[in-house]
């Protein structure tokens, strides 16, 4: 992801970002013989992040977007048929997530993060 800040202070700071998360083919393990074997996914969500205490060592923040989400699904069934329908769809999906930076030097830091794309 991509993040720059707008404003802010001590206390919060208010920052745009860009999140870009690519998901490889997943395997489906499935008893229908009519179900997709894979697919895979990817999202390209802007949106802001509050981060609070931005010039403490330890700052939690939350994030929202809202973008693009696309989605494909495997060339054959799990029976081995070719897939009947069309395969890929684009989506309208948001984003929401929370998380801490922790700043272990002044440029260099670590982030633990949660997030889910919908």
């Amino acid at each position: 992801n991509y993040g720059f800040r707008l404003r802010g202070n001590e206390r919060a700071a208010l920052l745009a970002q860009f999140d870009f998360a690519a998901v490889p083919n997943q395997v489906i393990r499935q008893a229908n013989p009519n179900g997709s074997r894979d697919y895979a996914s990817l999202y390209a969500m802007p949106g802001l992040r509050v981060q609070f205490r931005p010039k403490e060592r330890l700052s939690p923040f939350v994030a929202a977007g809202a973008g693009l989400a696309v989605f494909e699904q495997s060339a054959l069934l799990q029976n081995g048929q070719p897939f009947p329908g069309e395969r890929g769809s684009r989506h309208f999906g948001g984003m929401v997530g929370g998380g801490v930076d922790l700043r272990v030097y002044r440029w260099a830091g670590l982030r633990f993060e949660v997030k889910d794309y919908i």
